[in-house]
């Protein structure tokens, strides 16, 4: 492959991009995102749940049962009011559709690709060069 037609790929690959997060989903999802990044609350939570998380990992190499029982009940509320606020369960959903749609878009180009280099029986590698270059087909 020419350096020229890696430089096409990548040119349509930033296009594909482009078009991706153009997409109405996309916007409604990055705007979510940044309503998170400054809503007050989802942040402290956030903040509340990595340290309790970070001292329960502790607690359990110290083995502190009890300790371990009361992190796990304090991070089940934490958990349970960030996920009570309608624009976590909102960005939630967002992320899911988007990886989704992502999703499908990669599967997509697999198929393209895989269609495209499908061989005709005469045009088949060769075993015995794949073996001696442990390619695995």
């Amino acid at each position: 492959m020419s350096q020229m037609d890696r430089e096409q790929i990548l040119e349509k690959v930033k296009e594909l991009a482009n078009s991706i997060c153009e997409q109405e989903e996309i916007q409604i999802y990055q705007k979510a995102e940044r309503q998170i990044k400054h809503h007050r609350r989802i942040q402290e939570l956030i903040v509340l749940i990595k340290k309790k998380q970070q001292e329960l990992v502790n607690a359990k190499h110290l083995k502190k049962t009890n300790y371990i029982k009361q992190l796990e009940n304090e991070l089940d509320l934490l958990n349970n009011e960030l996920h009570s606020i309608p624009l976590v369960s909102q960005y939630q959903q967002n992320q899911r559709e988007i990886n989704r749609y992502l999703q499908s878009i990669i599967k997509l180009l697999k198929e393209q690709i895989s269609d495209q280099l499908l061989f005709d029986e005469d045009d088949l590698p060769n075993p015995e060069l794949d073996q001696v270059f442990q390619l695995k087909l």
